[in-house]
């Protein structure tokens, strides 16, 4: 089993709006930076996309998305690590079909005759990414998306310098912890 991006497309609610995007060729051939849904909880500015629509003038859109194997999605069984292509034939709810997979450097004729190709996928980096590239055979692809961008984790946090103090009087042992900000009283057992 895959992800399918046209679901997730039309089901409002599951992710932000921002990470969709509907791409009109008539305007120019996009390229556009995807992330798996699989590591959508590391999302981060510039947003990258998780799925795509292509709008093409019929009631046969079609619906692109990377199909990344790690996070949520890691026990993928189906086109792991690549695009995929999904056909849907009717409107809002319904049975949508896979159409295809596209590998890295390789690309796909929609029925309607948009090309789609996998420009980069990068799996190294976290979260994978994959440029996609929609357009018309007279167009050519934007260069401008790579799929070298690392997000850096964040560093933990500087720890406190601390100490602990310990004084004894009568039985009583009282340990002052300055990074806790308390102090607390044991009974000394003998």
């Amino acid at each position: 089993m895959q992800f399918n991006p046209h679901p997730t497309y039309v089901i409002s609610g599951w992710y932000d709006t921002q990470d969709f995007l509907e791409i009109d060729t008539s305007q120019g051939a996009q390229t556009v930076k995807m992330m798996g849904v699989g590591e959508y909880s590391l999302q981060s500015e510039p947003r990258k996309k998780i799925a795509l629509k292509i709008l093409n003038g019929s009631t046969r859109p079609q619906y692109v998305a990377f199909n990344s194997a790690k996070g949520a999605n890691f026990q993928n069984d189906e086109a792991d690590d690549q695009v995929t292509m999904i056909e849907y034939t009717g409107t809002g709810y319904g049975v949508s079909s896979l159409k295809g997979y596209i590998t890295q450097g390789n690309s796909m004729t929609t029925t309607e005759d948009r090309i789609v190709s996998a420009e980069c996928i990068n799996t190294s980096v976290t979260p994978s990414l994959a440029c996609v590239c929609v357009r018309e055979s007279s167009q050519t692809c934007p260069t401008d998306c790579t799929c070298s961008d690392v997000v850096e984790p964040t560093p933990p946090p500087t720890p406190a310098v601390s100490y602990v103090s310990y004084f004894s009087f009568s039985g009583f042992c009282i340990v002052k912890c300055s990074h806790l900000m308390f102090t607390s009283i044991f009974t000394a057992h003998s």
